[in-house]
């Protein structure tokens, strides 16, 4: 099913109220398309209300990766002037060390980033708290850090709820707590979506913008999208007292603040350790968390 060009006098549904969904919605209604987007709970109740929300393109990336990150990075700056002071959207740099063993590649990884012109420094341990606050040195190993001063995180729900209230001057319809959606099918086409509460909305083009959810819905429409959704687990720390301001990309954990004085985290070894019930949930356990907070209170 392909999507022909749209006018103003059709009407598109947009299935998925994360950051993929209301931002092509919002996209969609400037453009002068009428748009009604459907979400199954609230918005940003699945991956976007769940994401460290790094804005960077360190390390070692294809080059059309490494563009296409740096083309969002630009859109956040343009974003974060036209909302200066947004305590949702900062840019306070991003510092990153391996472990002191034989995988650390901090200076190959340094050098590379030189060799594309993305901004970095290679630090010693004792010389972070020059460029960056609340790290402790000892934590860091002794091959130093990369920082990457033009790197930064942003808040999604916020976004999200900011983006929404523009959705909706511009007269997009919202349609929350619709519960499962699927796509309707007529004649080879999609013609409208059907949710789990008993709504039908007839469109002209559907966008399904569902996450992980993806790759069965376009199946149940006829279509086939390979599914490489991994599992991630955030969590989330109680506000404290701290002077973290960039993002960390540590051996064991990766971690940012939070307008609201938290700490966020998550970390490769924690996702690997998560256990799937039967019934599709996840099994957290609490010596997990404490692992967890524990690697983030050695910075």
């Amino acid at each position: 099913m392909r999507m022909a060009a749209l006018s103003s006098s059709q009407h598109v549904t947009v299935i998925g109220g994360g950051i993929f969904g209301v931002s092509s919605a919002v996209h969609l209604a400037r453009l002068g398309v009428r748009v009604t987007l459907v979400t199954e709970a609230s918005f940003a109740s699945q991956a976007s209300g769940r994401s460290l929300s790094w804005l960077n393109s360190a390390r070692f990336r294809s080059a059309d990766y490494h563009r296409l990150r740096i083309i969002g990075m630009d859109r956040y700056r343009t974003l974060a002037s036209r909302n200066e002071g947004a305590p949702w959207l900062r840019f306070e740099g991003g510092l990153t060390w391996d472990a002191d063993d034989a995988s650390n590649r901090i200076a190959e990884a340094f050098a590379y980033e030189q060799s594309i012109g993305y901004d970095c420094q290679l630090l010693d341990p004792a010389d972070v708290a020059k460029v960056t606050p609340g790290i402790d040195a000892g934590a860091i190993s002794r091959q130093g850090a990369i920082f990457n001063p033009g790197e930064g995180w942003v808040d999604l729900p916020s976004l999200i709820e900011l983006m929404l209230q523009e959705f909706q001057t511009l007269g997009g319809k919202v349609i929350t707590d619709a519960g499962k959606a699927s796509v309707d099918v007529k004649g080879g086409r999609a013609t409208g979506v059907s949710t789990a509460s008993g709504l039908l909305v007839e469109a002209d083009a559907i966008l399904v913008a569902t996450g992980s959810a993806v790759p069965s819905m376009v199946k149940d429409a006829g279509h086939f999208i390979a599914d490489g959704t991994p599992t991630t687990l955030l969590v989330k720390s109680k506000p404290f007292s701290h002077a973290v301001r960039a993002v960390l990309n540590t051996p064991n954990v990766a971690l940012r603040p939070t307008s609201d004085g938290s700490i966020v985290c998550d970390s490769a070894w924690s996702e690997a350790a998560l256990n799937r019930n039967s019934n599709g949930s996840y099994e957290i356990k609490q010596d997990m968390i404490d692992r967890l907070l524990s690697d983030v209170r050695a910075f």
